[in-house]
């Protein structure tokens, strides 16, 4: 039965898929805007949600498969304030981002997913509180009461996130346990890389059992420890994926089979110890905070809708004004990414009243 649902969703995608490989929003042809419901105009309808999901959590496609990274491409496009958006651009939409990141995270670009986690957490509040959407792009803060905050999937997507990037398992399209895969610490942000600072987890629930681990930063690399409680099944292996922002000059584990591949280290599910060596990528940090800035200014952005009620919008250009030095070295973090949005924020509401 599996499979043929997932042969038949494979087919659907194969048919709707655009000739750029985005994968759009409904998988047949459907009614849109006032063919549905009166007065709702096509611009309100058809609009990016879950067609991301082409990678993780389903697994239908490899994430670097064309598929997957257009479809991210093509709705990075309509992001506002480095999040997603509903309505074609109309709307900010918070918790919806974090599947994108996800994708992101599984395809090994932790740069970009963090990027976007840290405009995520920017975008909530103190413990994880935010929004669905109705809340209009570089503008203000003010939520529609039609659609409150705190909003509790908000919450929950956040959550998980976090946890997907202290460990998550991926591999065997999810049913087939012998070739699923425990990531470790899968993202990790030059603010945690620090040497005397750590990352831990204590019994933390995975689907092979509790898992305890720290990940130790020291001078030229770092020091992982893995302790776990394992149920009947175990991982097929356990992967600790390389920094973007480091190389790896070498390691050593008690692992009664290790190597190399798509910049992890891989581990058997024996190991307890992992000592690695690493070095900077050089220039790595180079022009952090003006690719923030020129990310935001690429987008798209909603101009109203048209004559026929379908999405008008404005193309947007990636610039850099005189006072912007990309040449700058700042690593990534949440301040960065903060400082870049404020900055960003105060340039498009200087001029109003």
């Amino acid at each position: 039965m599996e499979r043929q649902y997932s042969s038949n969703i494979l087919k659907a995608i194969e048919t709707s898929v655009q000739p750029d490989g985005y994968v759009p929003t409904g998988l047949y042809d459907f009614k849109t805007g006032k063919q549905t419901s009166s007065g709702l105009d096509e611009y309100r309808t058809n609009c990016d949600w879950e067609n991301m999901l082409l990678a993780y959590p389903t697994e239908l496609f490899q994430p670097k498969h064309t598929y997957v990274q257009s479809t991210l491409k093509h709705i990075r496009k309509n992001y506002a304030e480095g999040i997603m958006t509903y309505r074609h651009g109309e709307f900010l939409h918070q918790y919806i981002t974090a599947n994108l990141i996800e994708q992101y995270m599984v395809a090994g670009d932790s740069r970009q997913a963090l990027i976007d986690f840290y405009h995520l957490i920017l975008h909530a509040g103190s413990t994880h509180e935010g929004f669905e959407n109705m809340i209009f792009p570089w503008k203000d803060r003010l939520v529609d009461p039609r659609c409150p905050s705190p909003h509790a999937w908000a919450a929950a997507k956040t959550a998980f996130l976090i946890r997907n990037f202290m460990l998550h398992e991926y591999g065997g399209h999810i049913e087939n346990a012998s070739e699923r895969d425990l990531y470790i610490y899968p993202v990790v942000s030059p603010a945690w890389a620090i040497a005397g600072k750590h990352l831990a987890m204590v019994n933390a629930p995975s689907e092979f059992g509790r898992i305890t681990s720290r990940l130790d930063f020291t001078k030229n690399g770092a020091i992982l420890t893995y302790s776990p409680l394992y149920n009947e099944g175990q991982p097929r292996s356990v992967r600790f994926r390389i920094p973007y922002f480091k190389e790896l000059k070498s390691f050593k584990t008690d692992a009664s089979e290790s190597y190399i591949e798509d910049n992890c280290i891989v581990l058997s599910p024996d190991f307890t110890m992992l000592q690695i060596q690493w070095k900077e990528v050089k220039l790595v940090h180079k022009g952090t905070f003006a690719e923030l800035l020129k990310a935001y200014r690429s987008c798209d952005s909603f101009g109203g809708p048209d004559e026929k009620g379908y999405p008008r919008m404005i193309p947007g250009k990636a610039f850099l004004l005189e006072d912007e030095d990309p040449s700058l070295v700042e690593p990534l973090n949440f301040d960065l990414v903060k400082k870049a949005f404020v900055k960003e924020f105060n340039r498009r509401t200087s001029n109003r009243k």
